[in-house]
C-alpha cells in the first residue's frame, strides 16, 4: 500500500515537469501575443485561448503520451572528459622520537 509520502514522492517529478512545460507554453503565448500587438484583438484572443486550452490538456497529455528523454548536456565521458575520482586517503603516521 502506498503511503501519502511515497505517493507524493512519485508525483513530484511529474508535477515539476508539467509546471515547467506550462511555464514554457505561457512564455511562448506571451511572445506570440507581443508579436501580434498590432494585429486585431481577436487574433491575440485566439492565441491566449489556445494557450489556456493547451494548459488544460497538458496534464492529460503528459500521462497519456510517452515521455521524451532529451539530454540537455552530454555526459562527461562522451566528451572525453575524465571522470572525477576521489584522491587516496591521507595517512598520517605518528612521529618517532629520535634516539
Amino acid at each position: 500500500m502506498l503511503t501519502p509520502l511515497a505517493l507524493a514522492d512519485a508525483w513530484t517529478p511529474a508535477a515539476a515537469q508539467v509546471a515547467l512545460k506550462a511555464t514554457l507554453l505561457l512564455a511562448g503565448a506571451a511572445g506570440a501575443a507581443l508579436l501580434l500587438r498590432r494585429a486585431s484583438a481577436s487574433a491575440r484572443h485566439l492565441v491566449w485561448t489556445l494557450s489556456i486550452a493547451a494548459l488544460l490538456a497538458l496534464p492529460l497529455l503528459a500521462l497519456a503520451l510517452p515521455a521524451w528523454r532529451v539530454p540537455v548536456l552530454p555526459s562527461g565521458s562522451a566528451l572525453g572528459v575524465p571522470t572525477f575520482r576521489a584522491p587516496a586517503p591521507l595517512v598520517v603516521y605518528p612521529a618517532v622520537p629520535a634516539a
